[in-house]
């Protein structure tokens, strides 16, 4: 039986015609996993993790492993094992995102698609508070002295900070001065306040504190027949609002003249 000469042509394809038949990739497989579980707030440290192995379930060093989120591929760097990736910085709302991986020789793998969810944090605020719990503008009598309770609220929690919440106190002279709290419990901040003279105070309380966004709040203290009464600045405005409002309608009415 003469040879043949088909496998003398391979070689010469294989070698001038790059025409070499493809060896068999390595099976591998990709679990993927994010640390800790969506949903969180923003600022948390998110780790992604691809879990690249063969098909023995060892891990494929030297591999090119990404997640990508929102379609953008980040690269993970390899550490124990695994392929890690991590941002603390990924905005509020549900975030598509995946592994994927490759190395020469092995085959390529891709995680399945998955969401995670950044929530909108919880409320920081300040806020007038009163002795009995209750939240609004303090409740005042016609001595000279007040006790004004502020509180703060941090990231959903109470929280005391009284090197940083401040009150001032504008007098009817237009004088303001700025108070430091005396005491704090539970996260309600206590100040001693003057309204020795008669007239209209503004209370604005506020922090020096910049970790965190928490907006001033206003009340106005003013004297009236039989004692003073308080409410919120911003309430004050809107009655002026309204009372411009009722006298416009009132101009409005019958012929055109204003009526009284």
């Amino acid at each position: 039986m003469k040879p043949t000469a088909a496998p003398f042509f391979a070689v010469l394809a294989c070698v001038f015609l790059l025409a070499c038949p493809a060896s068999a990739l390595i099976p591998t497989d990709l679990t993927q996993a994010a640390s800790p579980l969506s949903p969180q707030q923003p600022g948390t440290t998110v780790v992604f993790s691809c879990n690249y192995t063969n098909s023995s379930g060892e891990p494929v060093s030297g591999a090119s492993a990404n997640a990508s989120l929102d379609g953008v591929l980040r690269a993970a760097g390899y550490s124990g094992g695994v392929y890690l990736y991590e941002n603390s910085s990924i905005p509020v709302g549900a975030h598509y995102w995946r592994c994927t991986a490759s190395k020469d020789g092995y085959d390529p793998a891709a995680g399945a698609p998955d969401f995670y969810e950044i929530t909108g944090a919880p409320p920081t605020l300040l806020a007038f508070a009163r002795a009995d719990g209750s939240t609004g503008c303090p409740f005042v009598s016609r001595s000279g002295q007040a006790t004004v309770f502020v509180k703060l609220v941090v990231n959903g929690s109470a929280a005391c900070d009284a090197g940083g919440v401040r009150l001032n106190v504008t007098n009817p002279s237009n004088a303001t001065a700025a108070l430091a709290a005396g005491d704090c419990s539970g996260g309600v901040h206590s100040f001693n306040v003057s309204l020795a003279s008669q007239g209209r105070f503004v209370l604005a309380a506020y922090s020096l504190n910049a970790s965190y966004p928490a907006q001033p709040v206003y009340c106005v203290i003013e004297s009236v027949a039989g004692g003073r009464r308080a409410y919120p600045d911003l309430d004050a405005f809107a009655v002026a609002a309204a009372l411009l409002a009722a006298l416009a309608l009132m101009r409005r009415r019958g012929t055109g003249r204003t009526v009284f």
